[in-house]
């Protein structure tokens, strides 16, 4: 099953939609920011919220700061965590870590050419693969088994919420 995506790069309080091969709407996305619940909070949350064709919420991926200052991106399935995604950095490097039970992700993320895997077996190959969508700026899912097609579907919208560049917070600087 191929599914395509109307844009790329990934915005942040943006909306957009995710079609099926034959142009019939497969689910709408929202990505919004949530507000403070107490004046203590220091970050704001960000969500990306999945709709279907009815305007019913599927999951959500929550942008949260990490205990160490990075940040996650946890996995809801039905208001269930079934998951989360952490960027790390290194020395020269950057790193994608998908906590779920067995998957992985292999390629190059920041491209957008990669693949999903349970332990040796492809889910999904997340790209271009040579469509003509893909000269239009559209992007293709292609889900191998169709009973993961949700699960795919938030893993490619936190890897993408993951590979953005988040608007940093305002510091405060001294000025000497």
């Amino acid at each position: 099953m191929k599914l395509f995506l109307d844009k790329r790069p990934f915005k942040w309080e943006d909306k957009y939609n995710i079609y099926y091969e034959d142009g019939s709407l497969a689910y709408t996305v929202v990505n919004q920011a949530v507000p403070k619940k107490h004046k203590f909070q220091l970050k704001k949350k960000w969500e990306v919220i999945l709709y279907n064709p009815r305007d019913m919420e599927i999951g959500r991926i929550v942008r949260t700061q990490g205990p160490l200052g990075g940040n996650v991106f946890d996995i809801l399935l039905d208001g269930e965590n079934i998951g989360n995604i952490t960027k790390d950095y290194g020395f020269g490097y950057t790193r994608w870590v998908l906590g779920m039970s067995g998957w992985r992700i292999f390629g190059l993320i920041g491209i957008w050419e990669y693949d999903v895997l349970d332990e040796n077996c492809i889910i999904m190959h997340a790209g271009t693969d040579g469509t003509p969508y893909a000269d239009c700026g559209k992007y293709m899912l292609d889900i191998y088994y169709e009973n993961n097609e949700l699960t795919a579907m938030l893993v490619v919208l936190g890897m993408e919420a993951a590979n953005t560049l988040v608007k940093p917070d305002k510091r405060r600087t001294r000025r000497r």
